[in-house]
């Protein structure tokens, strides 16, 4: 069924954007990570260049390389079209799978395998190397070498080196897993409720 292989995908775009997206884990993760050192610039300055970056990405508003070079800035504009096709992609998913929905008589297995399928999926990205993964992602989704970064004269990878990124993505895996939870604990009680249906009867 084309709805259960559906659900891992939109849950997993959606989640990167409900995570990737919220300004407030930033600043925490700067902290964390030791950002505001790595960057010869002010906390605030920092913080006022991350925001920017994701109002942009958002296209809400212009960017502006406070701290970044004419790469960056490149990239960034690479960026922001992959985010855009991402929310495109992500209402074309939502709404096929509503119509599948409405085209199905069994929508409870829609969810519990589609879930369960999600869980599995993590499972797997879990096992790999992230670094791995992270190379072989920006491999994929970008043309050109402009992600490829210096520390030295980039400083977009020194405010988001990989282990900020890793820590992102954990954050998207778990909500991730929430929603799978939510699928498949959906599909349980619709299969509950139909066979209690059933057994009035």
């Amino acid at each position: 069924n084309l709805g259960i292989l559906l659900i891992p995908l939109i849950v997993l775009l959606l989640s990167a954007d409900i995570v990737v997206l919220n300004e407030k884990i930033y600043p925490r993760l700067f902290e964390k990570y030791d950002i505001y050192s790595a960057v010869n610039a002010s906390q605030e300055t920092i913080n006022n260049q991350a925001i920017n970056l994701l109002y942009y990405l958002q296209n809400q508003e212009p960017l502006q390389p406070i701290l970044l070079n004419a790469k960056e800035v490149r990239h960034m504009a690479d960026v922001q079209k992959l985010v855009a096709r991402g929310n495109q992609l992500w209402i074309l998913l939502a709404l096929v799978f509503v119509v599948i929905l409405m085209m199905i008589k069994e929508k409870k297995q829609v969810f519990l395998y589609g879930g369960m399928l999600l869980l599995v999926l993590l499972g797997v990205i879990v096992l790999n190397s992230f670094s791995t993964l992270f190379y072989t992602m920006h491999k994929v989704l970008f043309t050109n070498d402009l992600w490829l970064l210096n520390p030295a004269t980039d400083n977009l990878i020194n405010m988001y080196p990989e282990a900020v990124f890793k820590a992102i993505a954990m954050k998207i895996g778990l909500v991730s897993g929430i929603l799978a939870a939510a699928s498949i604990a959906i599909g349980l009680y619709k299969s509950a409720r139909k066979e209690k249906e059933e057994w009035q009867k």
